[in-house]
Order: structure tokens, then sequence, then C-alpha cells
């Protein structure tokens, strides 16, 4: 699949969160229940939500404990005093590169590629973990072709001597270890 990726300056953004430390074959189910429970929440409250849900991925290897944590979450209007396993955070002000993907989560992968991909051509390195924007509701959307995500990942100037200038190598690049076909990096919906 062929991607248009653009470039922008991005602003903070503040966000109601639920986090976790979960295997990759946790997320899904995860993410379903976790958004039931945001969306219950705002709605018994007076919060202004400006935006569609979102879920942030850091990937862990081995070494560090594996896994991934997982920031399930949407955009909200102000802070607040959130309550529980909820909790306030914020997606960065950043430079970074997008994409919207076309089809089920399964194929995320290609657009992180394509991404990832971009940074490296023009330069720079992943700048911290990616997020999915989800534009549709599977329970109201059942065809998962017709679902849309828009893959956002932050980039930043190639640092001599970094994880990422030591990996460039070819057509990829994985900041966090080997060059790209053995790359851990993933759709956590898979």
């Amino acid at each position: 699949m062929l991607y248009d990726i653009t470039s922008d300056e991005l602003p903070e953004r503040v966000t109601l969160v639920k986090r976790a430390h979960l295997e990759a074959y946790e997320v899904g189910g995860w993410l379903y229940r976790a958004y039931e429970e945001l969306f219950s929440y705002v709605a018994s409250r007076d919060v202004v939500v400006t935006g569609p849900p979102f879920g942030r991925y850091t990937f862990h290897d081995d070494d560090d404990g594996g896994g991934v944590e997982v920031e399930a979450g949407v955009p909200v209007a102000a802070p607040f005093a959130a309550g529980g396993e909820l909790v306030m955070s914020s997606l960065p002000a950043t430079k970074a590169v997008a994409t919207c993907h076309a089809g089920p989560y399964d194929r995320l992968i290609d657009a992180c590629d394509a991404l990832e991909k971009w940074i490296h051509d023009h330069g720079f390195e992943r700048g911290g973990p990616h997020w999915e924007v989800y534009l549709n509701d599977p329970g109201v959307q059942p065809d998962p072709e017709r679902w849309r995500t828009i893959v956002i990942m932050p980039y930043r100037p190639l640092i001599e001597g970094s994880a990422a200038s030591l990996w460039c190598l070819g057509d990829g690049i994985d900041v966090a270890g080997p060059p790209r076909g053995r790359s851990r990096l993933r759709s956590p919906l898979e």
C-alpha cells in the first residue's frame, strides 16, 4: 500500500488516559475495555473531548522486560482531577510525520514502516513513541476494510552516536535495535 506522508509541527494536547504494560497479544482486548471505561467516564462528567480516541505504544525488548506500554486515551479541552485508573497526560509538542492507514489493524505495521522510512530518508531519527488515532468504531463499522487510522510518529535530528545512527543501513531503520527485517516494531492490535 502506498501512503501519503505529511510532516508537521504538532502542539501539545492535553489527554485523559488509561495505561497498562501488556504483552502484545493482550492489547486489542484491553483497548476495547479501556475505551469503554474512558467514554463512560467522560459521559458522566462535564469533560469536553476534542478529538477521536488514540493509542500510544512503547515497545520493549526482552532485555527491558518485554511487552508494550500502552496508553489508551482521548484528547480533552483542559486538565481536571481524573479518578481511578484514569489519569491526565498529554501528547507532546513535537515534529512528527503522519499518514492515514485504510484497513484492518493487523496491517498498521505497513504504515509504521512507511513513516520510519520517511524519517530515515530525510536524515532524522524517531523522537518518541508513535500513536494511532482511531477514526472508526469497529462496533459501528464492522468491515475492517473501511477502518481508517491516522498513524503519527515523532522525529528529531539524528544524533551522532545514537542507537539510530548506528543502525541506519540500507532501506530501513529501527531506533531500538537491528535493521529492518529483524525489527520488532509491530502493530499492537495484530
